[in-house]
């Protein structure tokens, strides 16, 4: 009896190494088959910096101007046109404007509005180029709580929003959340500055945020 008793734990000791063996074998698998889908899906290139101002024109809320500017780096060659996704509240794309480029077409895909843009030329692999948007929302920003969500389509190296508020009406509290893991932090008092003309101006940055990750800016005003 003690002769199979000690057969038995040998054999379950040996059944847990195992075990443990294919627990990590499959986790490695998982984390190569993560990383070449990440490859995958970085685009056709890479953001060097993104910066994004959110200017919330009166009090009401019901104009709004997005002015984005981005340094990017491609690579693929041959690319001759981008895509610009768009979403939120009221009227998304009252007016949009971009430079350089020609936006040439947009088509509905999902709740997103894509916005086709001829950049007029073809783009090779390292070619970098810094490109503009513009765009107006009419009756977007309407309530006592409101927000700004900015997802990563590309591997970036650095990203940051500004939300610039009216001087009739300042922003009273304001927090981040990251989508995958729901972590909301709050922004402190280093994260609001003022303009000379006296209009408060919240401030939000991120390095190298994770691709396809979604970043819920919120705010109360």
């Amino acid at each position: 009896m003690l002769q199979l008793a000690y057969m038995l734990g040998l054999s379950n000791l040996t059944f847990d190494s195992l075990l443990s063996t294919f627990h990590q074998l499959f986790d490695l698998i998982q984390r190569i088959a993560l990383f070449v889908q990440e490859r995958r899906l970085q685009g056709i290139y890479e953001v060097i910096s993104q910066s994004r101002t959110v200017t919330l024109c009166d009090a009401a809320g019901e104009m709004a101007t997005i002015d984005t500017l981005q340094e990017v780096r491609f690579r693929q060659n041959h690319v001759a046109v981008l895509l610009d996704y768009v979403w939120g509240d009221g009227d998304i794309l009252a007016d949009y404007r971009c430079a350089p480029g020609m936006p040439v077409d947009r088509y509905k895909e999902g709740t997103r509005q894509v916005v086709v843009i001829s950049l007029r030329e073809l783009k090779s692999v390292g070619d970098e180029l810094t490109f503009r948007t513009h765009r107006k929302i009419v009756g977007g920003f309407t309530r006592p709580a409101e927000c700004w969500e900015t997802e990563v389509y590309h591997r970036t190296q650095r990203l940051e929003t500004h939300i610039i508020f009216p001087k009739e009406r300042r922003c009273q509290r304001a927090t981040v959340c990251v989508q995958s893991t729901g972590q909301t932090v709050a922004l402190g008092a280093n994260a609001f500055h003022q303009l000379p003309d006296g209009r408060q101006v919240l401030r939000w940055a991120c390095v190298k945020p994770k691709l396809n990750e979604r970043y819920l800016l919120r705010w109360e005003w």
